[in-house]
């Protein structure tokens, strides 16, 4: 193990990050809020699991930087409340390889014209949806395994207008895809009809 830290009440200013990447080594375990303004690459050394972000009082990352690239890192959302995992709300974020939950929201927000790049990661056990794209949000979905989530693997609301590469997205549970229009649900696009809140 090189590195281990450990906060439990970063504050906004502490947890900005203005280098061009940084990089979490084996062991870290960061309790609180990534806030990610401005372009920056962010990767998890060792296995999936070695780096950890937890958070209860919020999202557990906030990117709305212009670009930037997350990968091999597990995120987890622990508390109830009006939080994302990951809240996507601006620029072209890759996100690849890590693993996300969430005990509030959605796993993955992706909102107010955000367009990222999600593939390989493991989208599950989120008291929502495992993907909601919202607010005219775009992005590109890839290769991921979207599974075990209460509502839609992915939903889509509000002008949001995601491309999903199938056959390689993988879901599984009682919905896959749910499509909003005017908060008004279509019964037709779930596998199984089942009506489900679109969150």
């Amino acid at each position: 193990m090189r590195c281990t830290v450990v906060t439990t009440r970063p504050s906004p200013q502490h947890c900005r990050q203005r280098a061009l990447a940084i990089e979490f080594w084996y062991g870290l375990a960061f309790i609180g809020s990534l806030i990610i303004e401005k372009p920056l690459e962010v990767i998890g050394d060792g296995e999936l699991g070695d780096v950890v972000v937890e958070s209860v009082d919020g999202n557990a990352v906030l990117f709305r930087a212009s670009m930037g690239r997350i990968s091999n890192i597990a995120f987890r959302q622990l508390a109830g409340g009006d939080w994302y995992c990951i809240n996507i709300t601006q620029g072209r974020l890759d996100l690849e390889g890590c693993d996300i939950t969430s005990q509030a929201l959605a796993c993955v927000a992706i909102r107010d014209g955000a367009d990222p790049r999600l593939r390989r990661n493991r989208i599950h056990d989120g008291k929502a949806s495992g993907v909601l794209v919202q607010q005219n949000g775009l992005g590109t979905l890839e290769d991921n395994d979207i599974f075990a989530n209460a509502f839609a693997g992915v939903a889509i609301r509000g002008g949001g207008n995601p491309i999903l590469r199938l056959p390689a997205l993988d879901f599984v549970g009682p919905s896959s895809l749910l499509v909003c229009t005017r908060r008004v649900q279509r019964p037709g696009v779930f596998p199984h009809g089942v009506e489900q809140p679109c969150s």
